[in-house]
């Protein structure tokens, strides 16, 4: 008989937590550096990560904010709990970003056109030219309507 004998699968499980408030550390990462594996603690702080190896464990605990804590652990022969609590990181000074006075606009105004009588020549027209005509060919330009004379100018206050 031929017996295949697998490498027992341990878990270490947890919670990760800030040690100046206690409060649980959501979405904080385990990795065991050992296997290249790793996963993060759920809603409230815990975690469960399988080892393979019952030596020469080493665990990475990281959270964006707080200091990364590393744990070596040797010799262990079942599923094992390790709570860990992470210190606040480096604190960064306020950032202000400032900028000279530029003017950035300009002294033309917004959807302005202006239309010189040699833009009317260019136009294709039945005998005289019209300027009423043209002036609809503009965006934003319409004319009053069935029976009616004028022009309707999107955006116009005049």
């Amino acid at each position: 008989m031929n017996f295949q004998l697998n490498a027992q699968e341990i878990r270490i499980s947890g919670y990760v937590h800030d040690a100046s408030s206690e409060e649980p550390l959501i979405g904080a990462s385990v990795t065991n550096r050992a296997s290249n594996t790793g996963v993060v603690t759920n809603n409230h702080g815990f975690f469960t990560i399988p080892v393979k190896t019952k030596n020469n464990i080493s665990l990475e605990f990281g959270y964006i904010g707080f200091k990364t804590v590393k744990i070596s652990i040797d010799g262990i022969l079942a599923d094992t709990v390790i709570n860990v609590s992470l210190s606040p990181g480096i604190e960064l000074d306020e950032v202000i970003v400032t900028a000279g006075a530029t003017r950035i606009a300009s002294t033309e105004q917004m959807s302005l056109i202006r239309v010189q009588i040699s833009d009317f020549k260019v136009l294709p027209s039945l005998g005289e030219q019209d300027v009423i005509k043209s002036l609809q060919l503009l965006p934003g330009v319409s004319t009053g309507g069935e029976g009616q004379s004028g022009l309707n100018i999107r955006g116009g206050s005049y």
